[in-house]
């Protein structure tokens, strides 16, 4: 399935052109993001990583979930493309299920933004 074109963003990695989209979860507390091949969108990248965030400790003795400003640049999308195809990804076959790579494997923390 080709990943629909708003909201996505176009990186060149290797003279290759690949289109990818950043979202949250549902509930806010991860980042998901889905690769493909521009030209031949074929096996799609799946990867994502848990957004940084502060537990703060509430007067009601639980806890709240304060997020941390943080960028996703175009050189981790860089890092987890080269990895994939190191490790397998194939982006041009269109008959292969998801290649999903844990994205905290490749980049242990997500800077704060520019």
């Amino acid at each position: 399935m080709t990943l629909r074109q708003k909201g996505t963003r176009i990186i060149t990695v290797e003279k290759t052109q690949y289109r990818y989209r950043i979202r949250p979860d549902r509930d806010d507390m991860e980042l998901r993001i889905s690769i493909q091949h521009m030209e031949s969108p074929g096996q799609t990248l799946l990867s994502g990583f848990a957004k940084p965030h502060n537990m703060i400790p509430v007067k009601s003795g639980g806890w709240w979930y304060q997020p941390v400003p943080h960028a996703v640049k175009p050189s981790i999308i860089r890092k987890l493309i080269l990895t994939a195809l190191e490790q397998g990804w194939q982006p041009t076959r269109d008959d292969l299920p998801a290649f999903y790579l844990s994205g905290s494997d490749i980049v242990s923390e997500l800077p704060p933004p520019a």
